[in-house]
C-alpha cells in the first residue's frame, strides 16, 4: 500500500537494484550454464527464464547473501528439464519407429559441437544404446 501512495517508486528502486544485478550477473550465469548446456543460445534461453522468475521474487531474493547462486540454480535447473523432456522426445520417437542413425552417423555427431545438436545427439545416443541393449 506505501509503495501506491507514493507513485510506485518503490518498486521503481527495487527495480533498479535488480537491472544492476543483472548487469553484473547476467554474463558469468550464461558462461557458467554454457558448461552445463553446451550451446551459447539455449544458456541464454535459460538464464533469461531464471532472471525473468527472479524479477518476479526480487523482494525476497535481494534479501539473500548471494542472490546470484537463487538464480543459477533456477537457470541449471531449467537446463536440466529441458534436457530431460529431450530425451523423453528421443525415446518416444524410437518408440513410434523413428529411424535409427548408422553407427557412423553416431561418431560423426559426437565430433560436431553436442549443443548444436543436442536433439539428434540424444537421439542418437538413445539409438545406440538400445542396439546395444538389444532391444528394437
Amino acid at each position: 500500500m506505501e509503495r501506491e501512495r507514493n507513485g510506485g517508486r518503490g518498486r521503481q528502486a527495487d527495480l533498479t537494484g535488480f537491472e544492476e544485478f543483472y548487469q553484473s550477473a547476467y554474463a558469468r550465469l550464461v558462461g557458467q550454464l554454457f558448461s552445463v548446456t553446451g550451446s551459447l543460445e539455449q544458456a541464454e534461453d535459460v538464464v533469461q527464464e531464471a532472471f525473468i522468475r527472479a524479477l518476479d521474487r526480487w523482494p525476497r531474493i535481494q534479501a539473500y547473501d548471494v542472490p546470484e547462486l537463487w538464480v543459477r540454480r533456477v537457470a541449471i535447473n531449467l537446463a536440466v528439464s529441458e534436457i530431460r523432456r529431450l530425451r523423453r522426445r528421443a525415446a518416444a520417437l524410437l518408440r513410434l519407429g523413428a529411424q535409427r542413425p548408422q553407427q557412423q552417423q553416431h561418431g560423426a555427431l559426437v565430433h560436431r559441437h553436442p549443443a548444436q545438436h543436442l536433439g539428434d545427439t540424444i537421439v542418437c545416443g538413445v539409438s545406440w544404446a538400445l542396439s546395444r541393449d538389444g532391444r528394437p
